[in-house]
């Protein structure tokens, strides 16, 4: 065995790998210190001749990967050709320095008999393999962890301008313990800021994982960082529903469908258990459009809230997935109309322990509705009676009312500031004097010869006139042009039947005329 060993070490380090895979040594077998290799220029920290290469551990287009010993610790050894992009991968590797990344030990180049010279890379071994053969093992504070994990790693990159450009489970390795390190940096590339205004210059080169794989490079089109949050959304989706994509025709992406994740199909495959602000976070991260993702630090701070949750409540089940349209509104910003919107929101009371559930939000007549569909139950805070709420630079706020108080988190930085200004401004004009809120909206809106008060008049239903005016239904000619539709009886705040029935009528006259 010696001898034949000794004869594909003298071909290089390709047969070796082809030695290594038909071997197949088992746990028990020796494993022969490889000492010819005495072709060695430019060495850098390392010398061949210094490890004790084992088993293949990973293979792929342009490298080997194996399982080796150096001065008795464990390590992995990257063997690929000594080419431009293996160069780029170990001056990346000296350079970055964090825990959630692989730990880079050393490098040497090697001339094999063959002539050909080859970059070996040297980092630290992780004993509990990589995450894509993890995903039916893991607990949901576990997987939480390794998304955090890897968040944490691509803020990083990303702080530091690198993009990494093959996010994928394969790539994301996992301690004993399993913590989380990314790996792999062969198509990792600094992203140069352009002079002047900071801005991003965008790479156009098509690469990566095709499941992994962010629309704007599969239709080569430019792109930044951001194609890294699309690849760990994938992630994120393979941790929740505990598969692969694109395995078993899972959530395949094709020309037909614009290489977009189908969230409809994705949602379906939700097991039950899975924290609903996981999922949601997981289809903010596949946005198609990149301004729709989140940063990798948005996406930090958001599993550290996540993952606070479980740790206070570590048997809790959330079985409630996100809604499709967390955040959709009417309004009216009149300065002094009681404004009118709805939505969904991540919501708990105020000091619990319990999780953050989807609670329905909806804002009309200066009250706040607070609709938990879940339990069947709710609660109508005063918005008179609530406190202002302050500007402040995270996703949470307080709703702070007389006899309770809600905490709220938004999906983003953007969203928390429209529902604080929409709740402000409820807020601002709940608590000013109704005599006030006449006199703003103008004398007009009583005076008896407005041609919309005298029409709502002949129809029994002047007491809708303030809301008309209000709302900019002003003069019967934009009646006329418009009409009522079902939506504007919603934004007007009418809700009898027979009252909308008077109306549909009486603007169909007023069109016909």
């Amino acid at each position: 065995m010696r001898e034949i060993v000794a004869a594909f070490v003298a071909v290089g380090s390709a047969a070796t790998a082809a030695l290594r895979q038909c071997c197949q040594f088992g746990p028990g077998e020796t494993e022969y210190e490889l000492l010819t290799m005495d072709v060695l220029s430019s060495p850098t920290t390392l010398h061949p001749s210094n490890l004790t290469i084992g088993r293949i551990v990973g293979s792929g287009a342009f490298s080997t990967v194996f399982k080796a010993t150096l001065e008795n610790r464990q390590v992995a050894l990257k063997c690929q050709n000594a080419e431009a992009h293996a160069y780029r991968e170990r001056d990346l590797l000296k350079q970055l320095h964090h825990p959630n990344l692989s730990r880079f030990l050393g490098s040497c180049e090697y001339v094999n008999s063959m002539g050909t010279k080859e970059l070996w890379l040297v980092t630290e071994y992780m004993a509990g393999g990589d995450l894509s053969n993890a995903l039916t093992t893991l607990s949901w504070t576990q997987c939480i962890q390794v998304a955090l994990d890897s968040a944490n790693a691509l803020h990083y990159l990303h702080e530091n301008h690198v993009v990494h450009r093959d996010i994928k489970s394969s790539n994301i390795l996992l301690s004993a313990d399993n913590r989380a390190r990314i790996c792999d940096f062969g198509f990792a590339r600094e992203i140069v800021r352009e002079s002047g205004n900071g801005s991003r210059k965008r790479s156009m080169t098509l690469c990566g994982t095709d499941a992994y794989m962010a629309p704007e490079i599969y239709f080569e089109e430019e792109y930044d960082e951001r194609v890294d949050i699309f690849s760990l959304g994938v992630v994120l989706i393979e941790l929740i529903c505990r598969r692969k994509v694109h395995k078993r025709n899972f959530l395949m992406r094709t020309p037909a469908n614009h290489f977009v994740i189908d969230v409809e199909a994705f949602r379906q495959a939700v097991p039950a258990g899975c924290p609903s602000s996981f999922v949601c976070l997981a289809e903010m991260c596949v946005a198609a459009n990149p301004d729709d993702r989140p940063s990798a630090l948005e996406i930090v701070e958001w599993l550290q809230d996540l993952k606070r949750d479980l740790d206070s409540n570590p048997a809790s089940d959330v079985d409630t997935v996100c809604s499709e349209d967390a955040f959709s509104t009417y309004l009216s910003f009149e300065s002094s109309a009681p404004p009118q919107y709805e939505g969904i929101l991540l919501m708990r009371p105020s000091e619990s322990t319990s999780l953050w559930r989807e609670m329905r939000i909806s804002m009309r007549d200066s009250a706040l509705t607070i609709v938990d569909d879940s339990t069947n139950s709710q609660d109508t805070l005063a918005l008179a009676d609530c406190s202002t709420i302050p500007e402040a630079k995270d996703r949470h706020w307080l709703i702070d009312g007389k006899d309770c108080a809600w905490e709220c988190q938004a999906k983003s930085l953007v969203e928390r500031e429209l529902w604080v200004a929409f709740l402000n401004h409820g807020i601002q004009v709940a608590m000013t004097p109704r005599q006030d809120i006449a006199s703003s909206i103008g004398s007009e809106n009583d005076d008896a010869s407005d041609e919309v008060h005298q029409w709502l008049s002949s129809l029994g239903l002047s007491h809708y006139f303030g809301d008309f005016k209000a709302k900019g239904f002003s003069s019967l000619d934009f009646l006329r042009e418009t009409g009522l539709e079902e939506d504007d009886f919603c934004f007007l705040g009418i809700e009898s039947t027979d009252d909308q029935a008077k109306l549909s009528h009486a603007v169909s006259v007023l069109r016909e005329n």
